[in-house]
C-alpha cells in the first residue's frame, strides 16, 4: 500500500481503512476526554498546593510578627496600663457618663 496513491485506486481496504478512520476517532475522542480529566487533576493539585503554601505563608508572616512586633506591643501595653491605673475609676466614671449619653442620642 503506497500512501501516495489516492484512496479510489486501492478500493480493496475501504472497509480496513474506515476501521482505521474509526480506531482514530475513537482514541482522539478518549485523549480528548482524558485530557480535561487530567487538566482537572492538576489544578485540583495545584490549588491544593497554594492552599499549603498559603497555611506556610500565613505561619511565617505570624511568627514574623509576634517575634518582632509583640514584644514592642506588650512593653506599650505595659506602659499604658501605668499611666492608666492610677485614674481607672475616673476613666469608669467618663465611660459610664458617655455610655449613657450615647445610648440616650441613639434612641431619640
Amino acid at each position: 500500500m503506497h500512501l501516495d496513491d489516492p484512496v479510489d485506486q486501492d478500493a480493496s481496504h475501504s472497509l480496513r481503512d474506515l476501521g482505521l478512520v474509526l480506531h482514530v476517532l475513537v482514541l482522539g475522542l478518549i485523549v480528548h476526554f482524558s485530557s480535561h480529566e487530567v487538566f482537572h487533576n492538576i489544578s485540583g493539585e495545584f490549588s491544593y498546593i497554594l492552599r499549603i503554601l498559603s497555611i506556610i505563608l500565613i505561619t511565617l508572616v505570624n511568627s514574623l510578627v509576634q517575634m518582632h512586633l509583640a514584644p514592642s506591643l506588650e512593653f506599650f501595653i505595659d506602659t499604658l496600663q501605668l499611666l492608666v491605673e492610677p485614674f481607672s475609676f475616673i476613666l469608669f466614671f467618663y465611660f459610664v457618663q458617655f455610655f449613657f449619653a450615647f445610648f440616650h442620642v441613639l434612641h431619640s
